[in-house]
């Protein structure tokens, strides 16, 4: 199955500049790690630390947490990559 993977700004650099990026696979995780694959250096900022990530993932703009990665992906769903804000 290919889903487009919507590329946070801050990963443009990473992914030739490309706003979105279309991947093979059948759950969240299988997606992900093929567009670490094609493009190595953003495995930092998705996969380096589970506990702290660096980037939130979305399934059709639902959470996708570390626990969901797992979830099967369909014909017409999206995976968005957007930057962590934390401040105080």
């Amino acid at each position: 199955m290919t889903v487009p993977i919507l590329i946070t700004p801050v990963l443009r650099p990473f992914t030739e500049n490309q706003k979105s990026v279309k991947v093979e696979g059948n759950t969240v995780r299988d997606c992900l790690q093929r567009l670490v694959a094609r493009y190595p250096q953003t495995k930092k900022w998705i996969f380096a630390n589970p506990d702290a990530p660096l980037v939130c993932v979305f399934l059709n703009k639902e959470a996708v947490l570390p626990d969901n990665l797992d979830n099967k992906v369909n014909e017409g769903d999206v995976i968005d990559l957007s930057l962590v804000v934390a401040g105080g």
